[in-house]
């Protein structure tokens, strides 16, 4: 929940072997920023519905002209399977506050092993409908690409820790460590 000028609003929907997205621009009629919130729950009469409400404006929000666009996504052709989520977007201010919305197709994770891995901020991640949603809250332009990829047949949503969903793994170098205990030599390795 925060006070933005623009919403971003991204969806992604699974179609046999490929991938679609549909993405909407949004902004405030005034020069005053809204509440968006996009945090489960009940709330209150009178708040205007996005996202097929999963995003909640205290105002209503004009979209921008050339809204909404839709494309389809194709497999990559060393990683099948996986797809390539591609956001950005320039404000016509650089402190104006953005609200990304990004709703990933049903039963799809991120592969934040896979590189490109670039995200502006830390993501507030929950899941709708068996759909990962991401929302990110970044002031100025901004840019998300990462790799998707749909889950296997025995896994669920429900077994990722959501607030590391998005956390690149880091490799610990091993170390080489040197004992001398009273004339007798020990090679230890370890991490």
């Amino acid at each position: 929940m925060g006070f933005f000028s623009y919403a971003y609003i991204s969806r992604y929907k699974s179609v046999e072997d490929r991938v679609t997205a549909t993405r909407e621009i949004y902004s405030t009629t005034s020069q005053e920023r809204v509440l968006l919130t996009w945090e489960p729950g009940s709330r209150p009469p009178g708040l205007h519905p996005y996202a097929g409400g999963h995003l909640l404006s205290s105002e209503p929000l004009e979209r921008l002209p050339g809204y909404p666009r839709e494309s389809c996504l194709a497999s990559a052709d060393d990683y099948p399977g996986a797809f390539l989520v591609e956001e950005g977007f320039r404000p016509k201010t650089d402190d104006s506050p953005v609200l990304f919305f990004v709703a990933l197709p049903a039963g799809f994770v991120p592969a934040p092993k896979e590189r490109p891995f670039e995200h502006p901020a830390d993501p507030f991640v929950d899941i709708r409908d068996n759909h990962l949603v991401l929302c990110y809250a970044v002031s100025g332009p901004a840019v998300i690409r990462f790799w998707i990829r749909e889950l296997e047949d025995d896994d669920s949503l429900e077994r990722y820790d959501l607030n590391r969903i998005m956390t690149r793994p880091t490799r610990r170098v091993p170390k080489l460590e040197a004992e001398l205990n009273f004339g007798i030599a020990k090679l230890r390795i370890s991490s």
